[in-house]
């Protein structure tokens, strides 16, 4: 680790008067004192005391929740005090190494790998991120031996509950594991199999059984040995299936079935009588329900207003809500990184339902953009196209650490404003949960993406190719999903995106593409553009690297 010297750090830039004074009053001689200390919303005096707190905890040999809060809460002294922030995140990194070395509970670990994951660098270059992945790894495989012991589904699903919390915090973890789930889903098969009569009102395994089956499904790659489990469940527990079903249906992200209607909350309610739409629609999309798009006037602003109409029944109201509720969450980080979202109005005559979105307007998206500079054979700089890039990763990045999966990603659904901002757009297809191989649905469902930009193994199913095919259904990762689309948005702003490359008969005419782009990006849209999804990095990886870009 770099040498560090608090001291003088603090006598530098931290410790100010109004900080020397409250520490005065306030003598903490000890990590508990600390804790237990009331600090002032005063940006100087919490410097300070992040500081004091590290130095503490950093000479000491120091566990629980309560140090866990408060090095969670010192990891915004990153952001406080920029000019040091490698030292104080690699200060942070030894005290997380070191408490991870001294205790054996996994849920301690997930935290502190949480933790180490938020530090001044990507997890793969940190050694307590690892050392976590490491230790987890070792604990969890040691699951797979209990499950394969154990007579008690409690105990199964409190192993599945602690892997998939382990799993969100960190992805890599889940390949590494997958012995231990499929001793899971032995455990389960077993189960299932020892159960003979499902009128035995003594049996309560039935609603254990949906729970452990969840749990694996959430978490199993490419597993169809999990479709005749199910079927097994569901022959043998039909009286139970239904109570499963519901509690699926609670899930925010998952609001109805077929047959109710979606209900909207009242955040940012706007009355339909205030919007002032004018002319005929800028754009329309055809699909369950009608969707239109105006240049409108709210407020004495110009505005963007997104209008859905249709029965109010109808299922593909559920992706308006998730829209809704997405553009909802970014507009209460209070950031001007997102779109401006002003509200909703909701209008429902008899069974027929209109939704009408209100974000900021701006003019030209980012299609529109390219082929005006490529129409008069201009080019986008360089030193321009790296920025936009790094934008760009750093957007869909900060989107997919809130598990936020757009799953359209095209320079049609990115605004460019006129100061040359970034903004994305159109979350009607996009998924709000936790990012595990989930299944891919057939064309006939309504699958999302936009030809010539879908990952390969989403164009397939698209293309009718294999729809049907249960091995291939369970095939496609969201983020990874992402990453190829926003590198073929990338190919597009080279001038090199030739419509059908992500196709698999076409994979070495789009290496041979690959060729033709500049060194700066030739490696790593060659790794964002890999057939292969699981050689594809991350988001986070994506921004790194084009960070790394940047700085040279």
């Amino acid at each position: 680790m770099e040498y560090f010297d608090f001291q003088a750090c603090m006598n530098e830039s931290l410790f100010t008067n109004d900080a020397q004074q409250f520490f005065n009053i306030y003598k903490a001689k000890s990590i508990k004192e600390l804790i237990e200390l009331r600090i002032p919303d005063n940006p100087n005096i919490k410097k300070a005391y992040y500081l004091k707190f590290l130095l503490a905890v950093s000479d000491s040999i120091s566990e629980g929740n309560e140090i866990l809060s408060n090095l969670r809460d010192s990891c915004k002294l990153i952001n406080l005090v920029p000019q040091y922030n490698i030292q104080i995140s690699n200060l942070i990194d030894s005290i997380i190494s070191r408490m991870v070395s001294q205790t054996e509970d996994t849920d301690y670990i997930i935290e502190l790998m949480a933790i180490a994951k938020t530090l001044e660098a990507p997890p793969e270059f940190l050694t307590a991120f690892s050392l976590c992945e490491f230790k987890l790894y070792e604990i969890i495989s040691n699951y797979g031996q209990e499950m394969m012991k154990t007579e008690i589904n409690d105990s199964v699903i409190i192993y599945l509950k602690k892997i998939k919390k382990a799993v969100e915090v960190n992805e890599n973890l889940l390949p590494l594991v997958n012995n231990v789930i499929q001793a899971a889903k032995w455990y389960l098969e077993k189960k299932v199999e020892e159960i003979k009569d499902e009128n035995d009102e003594e049996n309560v395994f039935g609603i254990e059984a949906w729970n452990i089956f969840d749990l694996i499904e959430s978490l199993c790659l490419n597993d169809i040995g999990l479709e005749f489990i199910k079927k097994d469940l569901e022959s043998k527990f039909a009286r139970k299936i239904k109570a499963h079903k519901s509690e699926k249906e609670t899930l925010i992200y998952e609001p109805c079935d077929e047959d109710a209607s979606v209900v909207f909350d009242s955040y940012k309610i706007i009355n339909k009588q205030e919007l002032n739409i004018q002319g005929i629609p800028l754009r329309s999309h055809p699909g369950g329900i009608n969707s239109y798009i105006y240049k409108a006037y709210y407020q004495n602003q110009k505005v963007c207003i997104k209008v859905y109409n249709g029965n109010k029944n109808h299922p593909s109201f559920n992706s308006v809500l998730i829209e809704i509720l997405i553009l909802e969450e970014l507009d209460k980080i209070n950031s001007n990184k997102y779109l401006k979202y002003f509200g909703k109005s909701i209008v429902d005559e008899d069974n027929i339902r209109q939704v009408f979105i209100v974000t900021q307007w701006i003019e030209k998206d980012l299609l529109q953009y390219i082929e005006e500079v490529y129409s008069k054979n201009l080019t986008i700089p360089e030193n321009k196209l790296k920025v936009m890039f790094k934008k760009l990763a750093k957007i869909y990045k900060n989107l997919h650490e809130r598990k936020i999966y757009h799953m359209d990603i095209k320079p049609a659904n990115i605004l460019i404003s006129e100061d040359e901002k970034l903004y994305v757009i159109d979350f009607n297809v996009s998924a709000k949960e936790i990012d595990v191989y989930t299944h891919s649905k057939s064309y006939s469902e309504g699958h999302v993406g936009t030809n010539g930009y879908m990952a390969p193994e989403i164009q397939l199913v698209t293309d009718c190719y294999m729809h049907n095919d249960p091995i291939f259904q369970r095939n496609f990762k969201r983020s990874k999903a992402d990453v190829f689309s926003l590198g073929m948005t990338f190919l597009h702003m080279l001038n090199l995106f030739q419509q059908g490359l992500n196709r698999i008969e076409r994979e070495s005419e789009l290496k041979s593409t690959l060729k033709k782009a500049p060194e700066w990006a030739k490696s790593l849209l060659e790794e964002m553009l890999d057939f292969n999804k699981a050689k594809r990095p991350y988001m986070s990886d994506v921004f790194f690297k084009l960070n790394q870009i940047n700085s040279t």
